[in-house]
């Protein structure tokens, strides 16, 4: 086929996008809409073959009937002027996930989970639609891009077994076909088994996980016969011990899926996609908060050893003390100093318990002050208590307080 051809009477091809397994891809355009579309045709050579043809035919309508973000997009299928059968296709633009490794590398935890996740989900809806892809592999995930930047993952060629090129890594048999991609095949597929179900997909998953975080399948053989005796009969080697800081709860994923036993395998898509998903959540806040979130007041620089309690500086009661003194002197002048004393005790610490409540706030917050701020003596009367106190009471507690003699209380 060559460039600015018209398929179907309303579609020209515009260049070539790739060639492999039973078909050739090209870009095209809608005449009536100038949409672009990626059209898949049967090659030339196997559009003579009643069993490529129908298989060709499976997988658009397969295709067809599942709607997902994640699975490529089927908006017609026709026959060529040639006779050849034709699907049209979503254009997509990046590259396969195997395309990806070898050019860029492995992905790291979080992307594989994401990725990974968005496939899972689509794999339950084909399960559910009662599709099964049995060819799931890392050329068949496509890495669109999406229009923030992040690839998007996309399901090719459900239903459709693929004709590797010899410049291929994976395994061909003899006649250089295989039935479905060897690497990713289930213990039950390689047996050849009938019972071929949804777990087979669940398996794949596993390998793909697998490949996407160590840059490799967990089996390999020197030909077809070996691969699948290894896929049949031999511990893979774990992903801990190739990729340590892979989290060991994708892990645990991982080999619930590469269960040789179908009926101990994980159970479906769906347990997958939920996992999967729990995983890139917890790995996705731990990257944008690496250490635990702390409150502010946690931030605050805690002190050695407990704040002491508010006290009233010794120097507020200095005058007060030298005005007694001075009363106390004069004959017949011992109660008006007691009473003046009083008084001036009362104004000095209602003062002083003022000053104090004002680093109230500090200590709440358990920082211990250097010093307490200086309180000056306020020339406004103290406001009378709530409750009355014997004045001989008062008298006695004050005189005692100051050291004098406890008698001075009686005096007239």
């Amino acid at each position: 086929m060559e460039p600015n051809c018209v398929i179907a009477g309303k579609y020209r091809v515009i260049r070539p996008l790739g060639e492999g397994g039973m078909a050739e891809v090209w870009a095209a355009q809608n005449l009536l809409t100038d949409r672009q579309f990626a059209i898949k045709l049967v090659l030339p050579s196997l559009a003579a073959r009643p069993d490529i043809v129908e298989r060709f035919l499976q997988e658009a309508r397969a295709t067809g009937r599942l709607k997902h973000p994640a699975i490529v997009d089927v908006f017609d299928v026709g026959r060529a002027e040639d006779g050849r059968p034709f699907m049209v296709m979503e254009l997509l633009r990046g590259c396969t996930l195997d395309q990806h490794i070898r050019s860029v590398g492995t992905l790291d935890p979080l992307t594989a989970s994401v990725l990974m996740g968005r496939v899972a989900r689509a794999l339950v809806v084909a399960h559910r639609a009662g599709v099964v892809h049995r060819d799931l592999s890392s050329a068949n995930i496509f890495l669109a891009a999406s229009r923030d930047g992040k690839p998007w993952p996309k399901i090719l060629d459900f239903g459709v077994s693929k004709l590797m090129r010899p410049r291929d890594r994976r395994v061909r048999t003899d006649s250089g076909s295989v039935m479905g991609s060897p690497d990713y095949m289930s213990p039950e597929q390689a047996q050849g088994s009938d019972a071929v179900d949804a777990r087979t997909d669940v398996w794949a998953l596993g390998v793909l996980l697998y490949e996407s975080l160590t840059g490799r399948t967990p089996f390999v053989g020197r030909n077809y016969n070996a691969l699948m005796l290894a896929i049949m009969t031999v511990p893979h080697c774990p992903v801990r011990q190739l990729r340590p800081d892979v989290p060991e709860a994708l892990c645990d994923l991982i080999e619930s899926c590469l269960i040789k036993d179908p009926s101990a395998r994980l159970a479906s898509a769906l347990a997958a996609a939920t996992t999967l998903e729990a995983i890139a959540h917890v790995l996705a806040a731990g990257r944008d908060a690496p250490g635990p979130r702390r409150r502010a007041a946690d931030r605050l620089p805690l002190p050695s050893q407990r704040a002491p309690d508010a006290q009233v500086p010794a120097h507020v009661f200095s005058p007060t003390v030298r005005a007694f003194r001075r009363m106390r002197s004069q004959r017949g002048s011992g109660s008006v100093a007691i009473a003046a004393l009083s008084t001036l005790l009362g104004v000095g610490m209602g003062s002083a318990w003022s000053g104090a409540s004002r680093v109230a706030p500090e200590l709440r917050a358990g920082i211990a002050p250097a010093s307490l701020p200086a309180v000056r003596l306020s020339s406004r009367p103290a406001a009378p208590p709530p409750t009355r106190v014997a004045e001989t009471d008062l008298v006695r507690a004050a005189a005692q307080g100051l050291g004098l003699d406890p008698r001075l209380s009686g005096r007239k």
